[in-house]
């Protein structure tokens, strides 16, 4: 690719050259590589997904609202090359640096960290014997489409998520619960007799997927929380139970995450927008394939260690302050999508200052707190009691088993933790962290502490470019903040999995990506 027009200041105190000056400047002809012989401006256009923007009737600048006065006002002027600055290397800023490039817009990319991916990580260093494990996105729904559609366009193979044959082992009150897969489960706890007949999964269809089908689309321009609003002002598990269901089978139904209280409406919401799930995939070899061959395709637009620190903006431009090692270096385009998690942009500097719509987004949206444990054992102990390494417990915690289509006999545990419990181990040492999961592991999978061999820990809390797993409304949130999300400020754009109607799912990194992508090519 051909080197790009730029306009930087470092600490030493040279003028950046003007906006209007930076907007004119030709920058050279760049390659293109034809992955696929869709045209990417048509792609912006016409891509098969609506905006996320939770329209809320009255807000200003909504997403949808915006997009729709573009697209009545196609003009010559949309073809015009802009200079775009795109916020963070996460699959949401990956996929629209990546379309915006394409299109044959002038876009770079502004990464803290020395890696793409964000929340998608895949850890392979830490293990012997090439293993790897997810410690962030770990799988794709059938119904996930864009990423599907990535996947393939990357050339990457897919294989299942869960496995084939083994026991899921479930536990509640410390009393097992294991059955094959698809096998009915007698369960410890006190249900009804129709509860009992239906088993886990017909108790989710029964309480809540039915619910979920009458919200329509989340997705759709126009859809609007504010219309379901008695179900954001209850918790999920609270709804459960006025939906009918007994005190077993809300445990039962919750088992490994901690749906504390989180709103309703945002629990089935985000079933509706998953749709009909029938299969669950992984990428071979790891998550963090997508996003990696991403980065490779775009290593010229991209800068790493540059953590944006303020983002200026106006009618006639954008202009980002970020650091670089100990450089303070200035950016100017004609457009910014800013893709940072809200608990960390509420480091970033803006002027003039957000809407108060966005501010109050910014400053209270929720994310879910996660920690992981994952550990090498030198055995697969498990498969000898009849076991696939996959379980939930009421502690709460899920575990997994990465490694059961890798080779070799030495194998992973993978245990999640979400909430409150996550955030009281995020608070121990590392050391303490790994026994007091461990102990709690080898509960449910007796043999984990004696074929021990190590471990490696992870906080989402505790990361400072992230400082949460995923976006996830408290009762009452959804309504308040949720329509400001997604919404644009002047030339300033948001995208990211929080942004999105699939919020804490590639899916909807990704859908945003496009999504933020089109409002700029489509702005005057």
């Amino acid at each position: 690719m051909g080197r790009q027009g730029r306009c930087e200041a470092d600490g030493g105190g040279n003028d950046c050259r003007r906006i209007d000056e930076a907007r004119r400047k030709n920058t050279d002809a760049r390659e293109r590589d034809d992955v696929s012989q869709i045209n990417r401006r048509d792609f912006l256009k016409t891509a098969g997904v609506a905006s996320a923007a939770l329209a809320l009737p009255g807000a200003p600048g909504g997403a949808a609202t915006a997009a729709a006065q573009t697209r009545a006002n196609e003009t010559g002027a949309q073809r015009k090359k802009k200079k775009i600055i795109v916020v963070g290397a996460g699959l949401a800023g990956l996929v629209a640096t990546y379309e915006l490039d394409r299109a044959g817009h002038d876009v770079v990319l502004l990464e803290a960290q020395l890696r793409p991916g964000g929340r998608v990580l895949t850890w392979r260093q830490e293990f012997s014997d090439g293993l790897h494990a997810e410690v962030g996105a770990a799988r794709i729904l059938n119904t996930h489409e864009l990423t599907l559609r990535y996947a393939r366009q990357f050339q990457l193979k897919l294989g299942p998520y869960f496995p084939t044959s083994g026991n899921l082992v479930n536990q509640v009150g410390g009393l097992d619960a294991a059955a094959p897969l698809g096998g009915h489960v007698h369960w410890p706890v006190a249900l009804t007799a129709a509860e009992e007949r239906m088993g886990r999964i017909g108790m989710w269809e029964h309480y809540a997927a039915r619910e979920a089908k009458q919200l329509g689309n989340p997705a759709a321009p126009g859809w609007s929380p504010a219309s379901f609003a008695d179900l954001d002002s209850i918790a999920f598990p609270q709804f459960l139970r006025r939906r009918g269901a007994s005190a077993g089978a809300v445990r039962v139904m919750l088992l490994g995450m901690d749906y504390g209280d989180v709103s309703a409406l945002r629990v089935l919401a985000e079933m509706a927008a998953n749709g009909d799930v029938t299969a669950q995939y992984k990428i071979v070899g790891g998550m963090d394939r997508l996003p990696r061959a991403m980065a490779e395709r775009l290593s010229d637009r991209i800068r790493y260690g540059a953590a944006v620190q303020t983002i200026e903006h106006d009618k006639t431009g954008v202009r980002a302050g970020y650091l670089q090692g100990n450089l303070l270096r200035t950016l100017v385009a004609d457009y910014l999508i800013c893709t940072i998690p809200f608990p960390a942009l509420r480091r970033v500097q803006f002027t003039p200052l957000l809407s108060d719509y966005k501010q109050t987004a910014v400053a209270n949206t929720s994310y879910m707190s996660a920690a992981l444990v994952i550990s090498q054992e030198q055995r697969r102990y498990w498969l000898s009691r009849g076991d696939n390494g996959f379980a939930r417990s009421d502690w709460p915690i899920e575990v997994t088993s990465p490694t059961f289509d890798q080779p070799g006999r030495r194998g992973l545990l993978t245990a999640t933790l979400t909430g409150n419990l996550a955030l009281r181990v995020s608070g121990l040492p590392e050391d303490r962290r790994i026994v007091t999961v461990q102990n709690e592991v080898e509960t449910i999978f007796p043999g984990a502490r004696e074929n021990f061999e190590g471990a490696v820990t992870k906080s989402w809390d505790n990361d400072f470019w992230e400082r949460g797993a995923w976006q996830w409304f408290h009762t009452g949130q959804m309504t308040a903040y949720g329509p400001y999300m997604a919404t644009p400020e002047g030339r300033v754009h948001f995208a990211g999995e929080h942004t999105s109607a699939w919020a804490g799912w590639m899916e909807g990194a990704i859908q945003s990506g496009v999504r933020a992508a089109k409002e700029v090519e489509e702005a005057a």
